[in-house]
């Protein structure tokens, strides 16, 4: 009679862990769909991120090349002319460097959206930091004292004031906010991208 008592205790004890593990399974595999569905939810909103850093792009390649041919837009509309010939302002040094930054994103984004490349911004977050560091000092010599330290010519100096708009809206500082936008909208992409690589991770471990 000894014996059967201890071999019923043994099953219980037994029954009462399997029990205890089948409990602490399901809040696992809960939190792994409750994961899934949010990086579902991040992916949907990548695609508009993509069209986003396209339009930005877009529009900022069109805006430099209307002042470098028809000058000024606001004096142009102001002059019931939008679009006089031969009134373009000259571009300086530092300006073609960020035409050079530029105008290749509008080409890159595009195909990007075409071929639905998710990691596209990986090339395109460089180039968007190294243009926010330019623009930044672009601007900083149009409002600062300070030397440039590129080979900017007396003609047509990069401190020069082509265009100031209520005091601080240059063409540097539109710049600078074009490639802002470029890079918040790449940054929160390669986010997006990080947490699909890191479920997948873990998914494999499991």
């Amino acid at each position: 009679m000894v014996k059967k008592k201890k071999t019923t205790t043994a099953i219980n004890i037994h029954e009462s862990f399997g029990n205890t593990k089948s409990k602490s399974t399901p809040p696992t595999l809960t939190a792994t769909n409750e994961e899934r569905k949010k990086i579902k939810r991040l992916q949907k909103i990548q695609p508009w991120l993509w069209v986003g850093i396209f339009i930005q792009s877009l529009v900022a390649t069109v805006g430099s090349l209307y002042y470098s041919t028809f000058g000024d837009i606001a004096q142009n509309i102001s002059s019931g002319n939008p679009f006089p010939v031969g009134e373009g302002l000259i571009p300086c040094t530092l300006c073609w460097f960020a035409r050079i930054l530029m105008y290749p994103l509008v080409l890159s984004s595009y195909i990007a959206i075409a071929k639905k490349d998710q990691k596209f911004t990986d090339y395109v977050l460089p180039v968007a930091v190294i243009g926010v560091i330019l623009e930044s000092y672009h601007y900083a010599l149009q409002k600062l004292p300070i030397q440039t330290l590129f080979g900017c010519s007396l003609e047509n100096p990069c401190s020069a004031l082509q265009v100031n708009y209520w005091g601080f809206i240059t063409i540097p500082f539109l710049a600078l906010i074009a490639f802002l936008v470029i890079l918040v909208l790449a940054s929160i992409n390669t986010y997006i991208n990080w947490r699909v690589e890191q479920a997948n991770l873990s998914q494999r471990d499991l």
